[in-house]
């Protein structure tokens, strides 16, 4: 893969708050503006397990409850996805146990068809398999694509030590926390 240079982003603090009485959150948020000066916005929710999910989304659709759906085709998304991956890198390198997941969340046109059950393969889920696959390595992080939904657990090998059954347990809340990935 050519390099890919991120766009210059930077951080907006984090906030700390209580979902579940069993499940502490983190956010931090990033900012960034991509060549055609269109603002984006990066979350980085940290969970339990040194677990981090990062979301984005362009700072117009901030108030969009499809916010995570819209794609703008500024025909920068390489790019919008690796200054991403970079977020999650710099905390990687703070947390050397860090793992990673994301939701594949459909696309309005793919949410739009009729369907019996939400589409788990969806563009948005084989792009960012594609650059994780690239990004983090196999020799440090266990790769999960889920069957039956589209999330991607990136999951630290040497967290797993620490935790029996980690992915497993990622998996669960992952399903507790975003079951309606829609």
């Amino acid at each position: 893969m050519e390099a890919i240079k991120p766009f210059a982003y930077k951080s907006r603090g984090f906030k700390t708050h209580e979902l579940f009485s069993e499940i502490k959150q983190q956010t931090h948020s990033f900012v960034f503006k991509n060549s055609t000066n269109r603002k984006y916005i990066v979350r980085v929710e940290k969970y339990d397990y040194e677990l981090y999910i990062l979301k984005f989304y362009p700072s117009a659709y901030e108030e969009s409850p499809n916010k995570f759906n819209i794609i703008v085709n500024d025909n920068e998304a390489r790019r919008i996805i690796f200054t991403c991956i970079e977020i999650m890198l710099e905390f990687y390198k703070k947390n050397n146990l860090a793992s990673f997941a994301f939701l594949g969340v459909p696309t309005l046109q793919e949410k739009g068809k009729k369907r019996k059950k939400p589409p788990i393969n969806t563009k948005r889920l084989r792009v960012y398999t594609y650059f994780a696959r690239y990004y983090f390595s196999p020799e440090i992080f266990q790769h999960i694509k889920h069957k039956e939904a589209p999330f991607y657990l990136i999951c630290n090998k040497e967290c797993c030590k620490n935790h029996e059954r980690l992915a497993e347990k990622i998996i669960d809340m992952l399903f507790n926390h975003y079951g309606d990935y829609n």
